[in-house]
C-alpha cells in the first residue's frame, strides 16, 4: 500500500530527502523573524509546512510526532510575530505612558531574548527530541506571555486596556507559590516597575499637575511646556496617595514661588532610600498593597520637606499679631463708627443719600498709611445690594495658606454685619428723631405704637448684629488659636480650612437669612422716611405684619435642642424668638 501524499514521510523521487538533523535546524531557523529556510513554510492559516521540494523519512519518527512538532512551531511563530508587532507599534510610546511603558520595555526585551536563544538552539540541538522539548517549551512561556498581553495587542490599546493588563499581572505574580517558579516575564516586568518608579515620578512633580478622579479611575494631567502626560493608573494611586501628592505638589509651588534657590530633595531620593533597606528578592515580592504602602511612605517624607521649610518661615513671623489684624479687618468697629456718625448728622437726607455719604466718608478715612495695603471696593445695583469686597495683601509664607474661598466667605460675613449695624443706625437715628415728628400729628395712642415698634426693631437689630458679630469673631478666633499652637503647617491649614467650612456652612444654609435681613433694611428704611413725611402715612397694622413675616423668616422652624449652638441659625433663633413673643404682645394689646 502506497503512503498518502499528504504525510510528511511520503517520498518522491522528485523531491529532495531531509535527514532528522537537517529537520531540526530548519523548523529552528523558520521560527526567526529573519528566517530564509527553503524547506519549512510559514503561512498564519496554514501553519507550518514541509515544502513540496522536499521530503522526509524517518525510521523512528512517525507522521504524527512530526506533525505534532510543526503545529506547536506554528504557534510559536505566530506569537513571536504577535509581540514584535506590539513591541514596534508602541515603541513611541514608552516615554508617554507610563503604565504601557515598562511593558513595552520588558516584552522588547524579552522578545530579543527568545530570539537569541533559539539562534543558540540552531546550532545546539540536533535531534527530533530535544526539538520538541524546545518547541514544546517555547510554546509554553510565549502562550502565557501572549494571554497576559491579550488586551494590548489592538494597534491603540486604551488606558482601560493597560489597567487589566496590569490586573492580570499582579495575578500572575501572586499565583506563584514558589518565587523561582515565576515566569521570566513577569519577573522582569516587576524589576522593570521598580526601576521606572522613581524616574515617572521625579516627571510628575516637574511643572504643575492636576489630578481628577471619576468613580475609581484617577487621571493625572501634568502640564511641562509643551509635554502632556497623562496617566490613568488606579493600582498605583491609593487614596492616601493621591491626597500627599497633591499637597507635595502644591507646597513645592508654594515654595518655588517665593524661594527659587532652597534646595530640595526629589522623590526619587527617598524612594532609593527605602528601596535600600529591601532585599532584591523583597523588592521582587512587592505586591499592590506594599507598593502602595512604600509610594505613600516615600510622598510623605518627600511632602513633609516643603511643608518643614514653609512652615519654619512661618514661626519666624508674629502670626498672632497679624490674625488680630486680620480679625480687625473684618469686625467693622472702624465703619460702624463712620456710619453712625454719617446717619445721625445727616438724617434729613434720604435714606440712599445717607447711605453713600457714610460710606463715602469710611473710604476717605481708608486712605491713610496702615490702611493702604488694603483694598475696599462697594459695588451698587439696582435692589442697593451692597458688596463690600476685602482683599488683604498678606505676606509670604501666610498667605499660602489662604484662597479667593476664604475671602469671599468673610466678606459675604462682612455684608451681613454690615447691613445689620446700618439698620440698627437708623433705628436709632428713627427713635431720637421720632417723638419730636410725630406727636404733633399722631395721637398718644399712635405714637405709643410706632415707638414700640421702632423700639422692637431696634432690639431685634441690636440683638442680630451682637450674635452674629460674635459668632463670626469666634470661628475667626478659634482658627487664630489653633494657629498659634500649631506644629506643622499641615494643622495651620487644618485650621483655616475648619474656619472656612464653618462659614461655608452658615452661609450655605442661611439663604433665607439674607433675604429677611435685605427685608430688615426696607422695613428700617420705611421706618427711617416716616420722619421725612408731612403727613403720617405709617400703617401700624401693616408694618406690624411685615415684622412678622421677618421673624418668621429668620426663626427658624427646627426643634431648637436640634441646633448646634455654635451655629449662625442657633444665634438668629435666640435672636427672633424673644422679638416675636414681644411682637405678638404688641399685637394683642
Amino acid at each position: 500500500m502506497e503512503p498518502l501524499k499528504h504525510d510528511v514521510n511520503y517520498q518522491n523521487t522528485d523531491k529532495e530527502l531531509i535527514d532528522d538533523q537537517r529537520l531540526v535546524r530548519e523548523v529552528l531557523l523558520h521560527l526567526l523573524p529573519t528566517s530564509n529556510s527553503d524547506v519549512i513554510r510559514y503561512s498564519p492559516a496554514v501553519g507550518c509546512t514541509l515544502s513540496a521540494r522536499y521530503c522526509y523519512d524517518s525510521k523512528v519518527f512517525g507522521f504524527n510526532r512530526i506533525n505534532e512538532i510543526l503545529i506547536k512551531s506554528s504557534q510559536v511563530k505566530k506569537n513571536l510575530a504577535k509581540i514584535n508587532e506590539f513591541n514596534r507599534s508602541n515603541v513611541n510610546v514608552k516615554a508617554m505612558f507610563f503604565p504601557l511603558a515598562p511593558i513595552v520595555s520588558v516584552s522588547t526585551n524579552y522578545y530579543n531574548e527568545i530570539t537569541d536563544k533559539i539562534e543558540q538552539s540552531v546550532n545546539g540541538i540536533t535531534t527530533v527530541d530535544e526539538l520538541n522539548v524546545e518547541v514544546c517549551d517555547l510554546n509554553n512561556d510565549l502562550q502565557n506571555v501572549i494571554t497576559f498581553l491579550e488586551k494590548l495587542l489592538n494597534p491603540s490599546p486604551s488606558y482601560h486596556d493597560v489597567e487589566m493588563t496590569w490586573t492580570a499581572f499582579f495575578k500572575f505574580r501572586k499565583s506563584y507559590t514558589n518565587p523561582t517558579s515565576v515566569l521570566p516575564f513577569i519577573k522582569q516586568l516587576q524589576e522593570a516597575l521598580i526601576n521606572l518608579l522613581p524616574n515617572y515620578f521625579d516627571t510628575l512633580c516637574v511643572g504643575s499637575s492636576d489630578i481628577e478622579q471619576k468613580g475609581e479611575d484617577i487621571i493625572l494631567t501634568m502640564q511641562n511646556k509643551d509635554r502632556m502626560q497623562m496617566v490613568h493608573f488606579t493600582m498605583i494611586w491609593s487614596q492616601k496617595l493621591l491626597r500627599t501628592f497633591k499637597q507635595g505638589i502644591k507646597n513645592r509651588l508654594r515654595l518655588e514661588l517665593h524661594r527659587k534657590n532652597v534646595e530640595v530633595k526629589p522623590w526619587s531620593y527617598f524612594m532609593k532610600n527605602l528601596f535600600d533597606e529591601m532585599s532584591t528578592e523583597a523588592k521582587l515580592q512587592m505586591d499592590v498593597a506594599k507598593i502602595n504602602h512604600f509610594l505613600e511612605d516615600s510622598c510623605s517624607s518627600y511632602v513633609a520637606q516643603f511643608s518643614q521649610i514653609i512652615f519654619n518661615v512661618l514661626k519666624t513671623k508674629d502670626c498672632k499679631r497679624w490674625m488680630m489684624d486680620f480679625k480687625k479687618i473684618y469686625q467693622l468697629e472702624l465703619f460702624e463708627e463712620q456710619i453712625c456718625r454719617s446717619v445721625s448728622v445727616e438724617y434729613n437726607r434720604s435714606p440712599r443719600s445717607a447711605k453713600l455719604s457714610a460710606f463715602a466718608k469710611c473710604l476717605e478715612d481708608l486712605n491713610t498709611k496702615e490702611n493702604c495695603s488694603k483694598y475696599y471696593k462697594i459695588n451698587w445695583s439696582d435692589e442697593e445690594q451692597t458688596t463690600f469686597k476685602v482683599v488683604p495683601e498678606l505676606p509670604w509664607p501666610i498667605n499660602v495658606m489662604f484662597h479667593d474661598r476664604l475671602f469671599t466667605l468673610l466678606n459675604k460675613s462682612m455684608q451681613i454685619l454690615h447691613v445689620l449695624k446700618y439698620c440698627n443706625s437708623m433705628c436709632v437715628t428713627a427713635l431720637s428723631q421720632f417723638t419730636l415728628s410725630s406727636e404733633v400729628r399722631d395721637g398718644p395712642l399712635l405714637v405709643r405704637q410706632k415707638l414700640n415698634l421702632i423700639l422692637l426693631m431696634k432690639k431685634l437689630t441690636d440683638t442680630l448684629k451682637d450674635l452674629s458679630t460674635e459668632f463670626f469673631n469666634n470661628l475667626m478666633e478659634n482658627a487664630g488659636q489653633q494657629i498659634e499652637v500649631s506644629t506643622t503647617l499641615e494643622s495651620i491649614e487644618e485650621a483655616v480650612t475648619t474656619w472656612e467650612e464653618k462659614l461655608k456652612v452658615s452661609m450655605d444654609n442661611n439663604t433665607m437669612y439674607s433675604i429677611a435681613i435685605d427685608r430688615i433694611l426696607k422695613y428700617t428704611t420705611t421706618v427711617y422716611e416716616e420722619l421725612e413725611q408731612p403727613v403720617t402715612e405709617f400703617d401700624v397694622s401693616q408694618m406690624h405684619r411685615s415684622l412678622k413675616r421677618i421673624l418668621i423668616t429668620l426663626k427658624n422652624n427646627k426643634d431648637p435642642e436640634e441646633l448646634d449652638s455654635d451655629s449662625l441659625e442657633y444665634c438668629y433663633y435666640c435672636a427672633t424668638n424673644e422679638c416675636l413673643m414681644l411682637l405678638n404682645t404688641c399685637e394683642a394689646n
